[in-house]
């Protein structure tokens, strides 16, 4: 790839929401977990990051995100069945090294999607939540039992063409993770925009998160070759059939538009979504 950040500084993107208790656990849960995969050739071998946390953490965009999502390069299964051990040893271990000596992580609940054909779907996927409390306090009781009420959302996808790959810094000397290029990022937005009308799904926050990319991170000249060649891939792979003209139909822009102001919360004033969108 040739569009790679700088090494992301993860104390100062965790300091940076101090003012916000909700923000700054969920960014501190989420340094610990990055940690983790890149401490463990396990995790570190086999994830792609992708997605908010790729956004937010590495190329400093403001809009806020809940999950952390990757795209796993090697088949549902042993792995699915290894992760749990593996993650949670891994997130023992760094939340040590990165000082948070009192917070607990640990895997709380995985659900394989769809549940009967999981090793054979087309689009098979891991939903996992990671239960989260402080040693010592209530929450911990909870906790131990398996039903803590705070938790981390992270979702892993299998059999996803991955054609353009970066290797990030995380911090200085932490370690490295495997993520998705920003061409690789674009195309896939661009694809689950085609995927609503599919889907009956309502996707707001791709519109935003591809404009602001275009916008504030300098692209390569061969950046929309890339684009290009990897959106074709992955709509295949999904048959996800598009074309010249796919973005002209009105009803791809009519679902990406109908939550569109609900982004208000998120990023305060919004752009024109027909500017963002065109």
């Amino acid at each position: 790839p040739n569009s790679s950040p700088p090494p992301a500084d993860l104390d100062a993107w965790v300091d940076a929401v101090t003012t916000d208790p909700v923000r700054h656990r969920q960014r501190q849960v989420t340094h610990i977990l990055l940690h983790a995969v890149a401490r463990t050739p396990e995790l570190r071998d086999a994830l792609y990051l992708k997605g908010g946390i790729l956004m937010s953490a590495f190329y400093g965009s403001s809009r806020q995100t809940g999950d952390v999502d990757f795209t796993a390069a090697v088949p549902p299964e042993p792995f699915a069945s290894e992760i749990r051990d593996n993650l949670d040893k891994a997130m023992s271990s760094a939340a040590v090294d990165l000082g948070y000596l009192d917070l607990l992580m640990r895997v709380q609940k995985i659900s394989r999607e769809p549940g009967k054909t999981f090793e054979t779907a087309q689009g098979s996927a891991l939903q996992m939540t990671i239960g989260i409390a402080e040693k010592g306090t209530g929450a911990a009781k909870g906790f131990d039992r398996g039903q803590a009420t705070e938790v981390l959302g992270v979702d892993i996808s299998f059999k996803e063409p991955v054609i353009n790959v970066q290797v990030l810094e995380v911090g200085h000397t932490e370690g490295t993770v495997h993520a998705y290029s920003l061409e690789e990022l674009i195309a896939e937005k661009l694809r689950a925009l085609v995927q609503q009308v599919i889907r009956k799904r309502q996707r707001r926050q791709d519109v935003y998160d591809i404009a602001w990319l275009i916008q504030h991170v300098p692209l390569h000249h061969d950046a929309r070759a890339r684009v290009l060649d990897a959106l074709l891939k992955k709509a295949g792979a999904r048959d996800v059939a598009v074309d010249r003209n796919t973005f002209e139909d009105p009803e791809i822009k009519r679902l990406a538009q109908a939550n569109w102001h609900t982004m208000e919360v998120e990023i305060g004033t919004l752009p024109d979504f027909d500017e963002m969108y065109a």
